[in-house]
């Protein structure tokens, strides 16, 4: 399944995907040596963990005691599979095939590989193979409901995610996958259902919290999606994804010391979680934390090359800061171009970020014509007036600072 990424800072994070974790061994598996299934067994709870290194090293040891070890070699798979090693994941899916041929789980994930390369046709031809072998194969209507997705055919994935539930209506993971694409054409109703069948199904489930807080957020609903990311907190509190979606809900509520607390858990789980940098260092600016917001962004920008909303905070606090401290026009002027670039010159606030640098550069001339660039956009009323304010600065040569703390007399 696909990540939601979050499209402006502030806004709620992703839908956050759901893992094909290893099987139970089937009942009817033949017997295996018995330090082979303890092998096995060790590695699911290595999964289950998320320690995919030492599930390897117990899959390893029971494929090494039992070479016909099937269910070992198609869960490996999965494993290579999760941590992007589609080579090995094949390798091993091919194994099991000569062990087993006709083994409907291997076909399965063969089509999650194809699916994870972008070889779509390769996934929807695999798991249609799955299905006219076994027409009630639930999983695999979901799985190729995915597929179908992701190539656009958007009628034949509901079909196929609807499939998938009627043959096993009490399996959460088939509500969870169609509530995502649901939530992907704008059916918000049809996502707030789904989601909230599987969070009857399980009540546990944090992932479904999540999510629903999303869609809740999305229809500006955002009491009932705080309360959700915070039932999704309590039934995982190690959960990056939640804590950083409800610091965004105290930052827009106002509570931002409460948010700095979220967005530093998030972050102490999650070091690499660039947007959160992104969006803890929006909030350090309103706390006038300017170092701190620098340091942030510039953490972003080592992990996000790509990320231009952490180059647009550089590039603000290079040329707008009200500690002159920060100032620096010339790295302004970098990192706004860099950003604008990133974002293909279609995001106004990066175009408004370089005509300021360019200000702080002493080129008005380029400012003026970048902030001329901005107010080319289609703009709201209130921002349409900012900009020409900021427009009449630029022209009487004088760049723009943002207003800093105000000090109040004792």
């Amino acid at each position: 399944m696909r990540r939601f990424t979050p499209t402006a800072i502030g806004a709620p994070g992703s839908f956050l995907p759901l893992f094909l974790v290893a099987a139970l061994l089937p009942l009817d598996a033949p017997a295996q040596d018995a330090d082979a299934r303890e092998a096995y067994g060790d590695a699911q709870l290595a999964i289950e963990r998320i320690d995919f290194e030492s599930a390897i090293e117990h899959f390893d040891r029971a494929v090494r005691l039992d070479p016909e070890f099937v269910e070992a070699y198609i869960d490996r798979g999965l494993v290579y599979r999760r941590i992007r090693d589609y080579g090995r994941a094949m390798q091993d899916f091919d194994r099991a095939w000569e062990i087993d041929p006709g083994n409907l789980r291997v076909i399965l994930n063969r089509g999650a590989v194809y699916a994870a390369i972008g070889m779509l046709n390769q996934a929807i031809e695999a798991y249609s193979e799955v299905i006219r072998r076994d027409s009630s194969y639930a999983e695999a209507y979901s799985m190729r409901a995915d597929a179908l997705w992701v190539a656009g055919d958007v009628d034949r994935a509901r079909q196929d995610y609807s499939r998938a539930i009627r043959l096993e209506p009490d399996e959460p993971k088939f509500h969870f996958n169609r509530a995502e694409m649901r939530y992907g054409i704008g059916d918000r109703a049809g996502a707030l259902e789904d989601l909230t069948e599987v969070i009857r199904l399980d009540p546990g489930n944090a992932d479904a919290y999540n999510n629903r807080g999303s869609v809740y957020w999305a229809e500006g609903q955002l009491d009932l999606a705080m309360r959700d990311y915070t039932s999704a907190i309590r039934a995982r509190p190690d959960f990056p994804g939640a804590l950083y979606n409800r610091a965004n809900g105290f930052r827009r509520a106002g509570n931002l010391q409460a948010a700095l607390a979220d967005y530093d858990e998030s972050l102490r789980l999650l070091p690499s979680f660039s947007e959160a940098l992104v969006s803890r260092a929006l909030l350090h600016r309103t706390l006038f934390h300017f170092g701190e917001a620098r340091d942030d962004y510039e953490e972003a920008a080592r992990i996000s090359p790509s990320m231009a909303a952490a180059f647009n905070g550089l590039a603000w606090i290079a040329a707008s800061c009200p500690d002159r401290e920060f100032r620096d026009g010339d790295k302004a002027v970098e990192y706004a171009v860099q950003a604008c670039e990133l974002s293909g010159w279609q995001e106004p606030a990066f175009v408004l970020t370089l005509a300021s640098a360019y200000a702080e550069a002493g080129d008005f001339e380029q400012a003026i014509q970048t902030q001329t660039r901005y107010l080319d956009f289609a703009l709201s009323e209130a921002r349409r007036v900012t900009g020409e304010e900021r427009l009449a600065l630029y022209e009487s040569r004088r760049a723009y600072h943002a207003p800093g703390p105000t000090l109040t007399a004792n």
